[in-house]
């Protein structure tokens, strides 16, 4: 564990979301790629990230359909988060697809 960082604080945050959780583990804790890949794809089926997904329309928007805003823009943001190219509003409705 990194020395700059009290070990009960990095403890507390690795005990958090995997939204936290894997950026951690990337920028604290010196784990390999493969740990913190792991740790990043559970943030699409896990906690904060699920629950975004979760409230997303089936038409792949957000909310009544009031605000017109591009939902696309979130799930840009969102897959950089994720970072596996995974296009994760047909994952969440059991359609997992690769983005062109």
């Amino acid at each position: 564990m990194d020395s700059a960082v009290d070990d009960d604080l990095l403890q507390w945050l690795l005990d958090s979301d995997p939204a936290i959780r894997w950026r951690v583990l990337r920028d604290l804790t010196g784990a390999t790629d493969t740990i913190v890949a792991r740790q990043r794809r559970r943030v699409a089926t896990e906690g904060w990230g699920a629950r975004l997904l979760a409230a997303q329309n089936p038409d792949g928007g957000w909310g009544d359909g009031v605000y017109f805003h591009d939902s696309n823009d979130m799930l840009k943001q969102f897959r950089s988060v994720i970072g596996d190219g995974r296009d994760y509003y047909l994952l969440a409705y059991g359609s997992p697809t690769s983005l062109a």
